[in-house]
Formats: structure tokens, C-alpha cells, sequence
């Protein structure tokens, strides 16, 4: 996941200057990095570095809008880490971290995303899908998408227009690296089919009924919230 966010990020740079994207990058990684250390130290006294960090930095790092004020990623990467380690669960993390601190700031900050990470969108495809065979998410992929697309796609029939129009909402950076984030999806096979339904219901009535803020991750977050019930209930 590292690996593939690094490529994205630096086709982004190079498509869209240095002097706007590089230091949005280092000041969300950094931040992220930084709390989550401070963080295990004094839980742990122990010394580590944390892989999800940087994760959850460079997701930020590509959503935001580039060339955001300094003090955007370094909110949205302080709530992402603080989440992870405040809002949990019988000793698990709920919220998708980086899908958490981009939707407070998203509403505290008035934040506006712009996936800048998918700017490519065959490389995104081949990425994403390496991602998904490495997590074996392909499952909870289709679920998500064909929930959406019936959704999306009733509805544009209903109104005259083009049921095709469905395939285009669909966000692929979003579906390629947030919703397959394996530690705050369900644990079984059937829970994550289910919770791919609940996130394209919910994302396709954002995308109807509130389409000023960002339906994807409005609708990421609203799903993580049931994945505790999903791992109780559903097995299999």
C-alpha cells in the first residue's frame, strides 16, 4: 500500500508541480508519523514506526485539495492518529483513520477534496487492483460497486438520463484504497460483502441528498460505524 500511494503521489508531482504537492505531503506524513510515536511511546515506552501512519498521511496528501494552508493536513492527519487510538472497540480502531480526519475537516475546516491521487485513471485500475488481489477485497469491491450502480442508475433512468452516468460516480481511489483498508473492514468474508452493500447505499444517498460534501467518505464513515455488529452477527 506504501509502495502504490508513493507512485501516485509522485505521478501527482510531476503532473501537477512540486511546489504545491510536496510539502502538503510532508507536512500530512510527517504529522502523522510524528503523533502516532509520541503516541505508542507513552503507552508503550516502546520505539516504533508505524507503516499506517504513513498510510493514513499520504492518503490525506492526495485527497486534500492541493495547495491547501498548511494547517489542513496537519488538522486532518492529528484526528486521523488521535482515532486510531481514541475511538476504539474491544482494543480495535472503528473509524478508517485517514477517512476520519479528512471528514472533520471536511466539516470543521470547510475542506474541499479533490482525489488529486486519481488523476490516472489506468494506473489507479492497475494499482488498485494489485491492492485489492494482495487484500482479497475483489468481493467487497463488487458489492460496493453493483449496489451503487443500481442505486445511481434507477435513479438517472427515472429522471431521462443515461443509466451509464452510474459508472462514472464511481471513485476509484476511494474504492481501491479506502474501503478495502483491512483493519477497520469486517473480519469475515459474508460481513465484508454485507458492509460493501451498506457503504454504496450510503454513498449513493450522500451523492442524492447531499451532494455539497463528499459522498464517499461521508459514507465510509457512517458504515464503519456498523462493522462492530458485522463481526458479532455475520459469520462466514
Amino acid at each position: 500500500m506504501v509502495l502504490v500511494l508513493l507512485i501516485l503521489a509522485t505521478v501527482g508531482v510531476f503532473q501537477q508541480g512540486a511546489g504545491y504537492l510536496l510539502p502538503q505531503l510532508a507536512i500530512s506524513v510527517l504529522t502523522a508519523v510524528g503523533l502516532d510515536y509520541v503516541i505508542v511511546y507513552i503507552k508503550s515506552k516502546k520505539i516504533l514506526f508505524s507503516t499506517s501512519a504513513v498510510i493514513s498521511g499520504l492518503i490525506i496528501a492526495l485527497i486534500l485539495k492541493p495547495g491547501v494552508s498548511w494547517y489542513i493536513p496537519i488538522f486532518a492527519a492529528l484526528i486521523a492518529i488521535g482515532s486510531k487510538h481514541v475511538i476504539r472497540i474491544k482494543g480495535k480502531h472503528i473509524f478508517n483513520p485517514a477517512n476520519f480526519g479528512l471528514l472533520l475537516s471536511m466539516f470543521v475546516l470547510r475542506t474541499y477534496l479533490v482525489w488529486w491521487g486519481a488523476s490516472i485513471v489506468w494506473l489507479v485500475l492497475v494499482l488498485g487492483g494489485l491492492i485489492a488481489y494482495r487484500f482479497k477485497r475483489f468481493h467487497l469491491l463488487i458489492s460496493f460497486l453493483i449496489t451503487q450502480f443500481v442505486l445511481l442508475g434507477t435513479y438517472s433512468a427515472l429522471n431521462g438520463e443515461p443509466i451509464l452516468n452510474a459508472i462514472f460516480m464511481a471513485n476509484l481511489f476511494f474504492i481501491f484504497v479506502m474501503l478495502v483498508e483491512p483493519k477497520t473492514s469486517p473480519i469475515t468474508r459474508n460481513g465484508r460483502i454485507i458492509y460493501g452493500v451498506l457503504t454504496g447505499i450510503f454513498s449513493s444517498l450522500f451523492i442524492l441528498v447531499v451532494p455539497v460534501h463528499d459522498p464517499s467518505v461521508m459514507g465510509l464513515a457512517l458504515s464503519n460505524l456498523f462493522v462492530p455488529v458485522i463481526n458479532n452477527k455475520v459469520k462466514g
